[in-house]
């Protein structure tokens, strides 16, 4: 570089030899294609599964509405059916809580845990939108949801063959 004053060229400095690097370079070696796609099916296979148990809840919650509709009236029913089906719909709210998230916390301001579906959801579209693949976090947050998951599935499965059949026996 130089400097021009009134026609004079005064040098700033001496050349410096550098090493160009290209910023398009991944800082992480990519995985091989075939892991990825096994890690993005994997995940939605999971996402799939706890999506079709928040639709099997909110069914299940819409009939406990016109159950409860039904049993207060109707005279001939026995009003214990109704507190039946507030204490099953109780468990049910808090199940769709863990797999869909707590809005009206969220909406006041305040932490709520992170729902099921969204781990997994995070997982899987976070692991699609990199030439990397999934992270070592992708990783995890899929692990946590699925073994969340199972623990609810296996609570949901628990309430439907038993407290969810009996009301439905004793209002036939």
């Amino acid at each position: 570089a130089i400097q021009r004053v009134q026609d004079t060229d005064t040098p700033l400095g001496s050349p410096v030899e550098f090493e160009l690097v290209s910023i398009g370079e991944p800082a992480l070696e990519p995985q091989p294609a075939e892991e990825i796609l096994a890690f993005q099916m994997e995940a939605g296979e999971v996402f799939k599964t706890a999506a079709d148990a928040n639709r099997k809840i909110q069914f299940v919650l819409e009939q406990l509405n016109d159950i409860k509709r039904v049993v207060q009236n109707t005279r001939t029913l026995d009003r214990s059916l109704y507190d039946d089906a507030r204490e099953i719909e109780g468990s049910l709210l808090v199940m769709s809580d863990a797999l869909t998230g707590d809005d009206t916390r969220t909406s006041r301001s305040k932490t709520a845990k992170i729902a099921i579906l969204s781990r997994i959801q995070n997982a899987l579209s976070g692991s699609s939108r990199q030439t990397y693949g999934p992270t070592e976090t992708h990783r995890m947050q899929l692990e946590i949801g699925r073994e969340q998951f199972a623990e609810l599935e296996e609570e949901l499965e628990v309430l439907l063959q038993g407290p969810w059949q009996a009301l439905l026996d004793a209002l036939e």
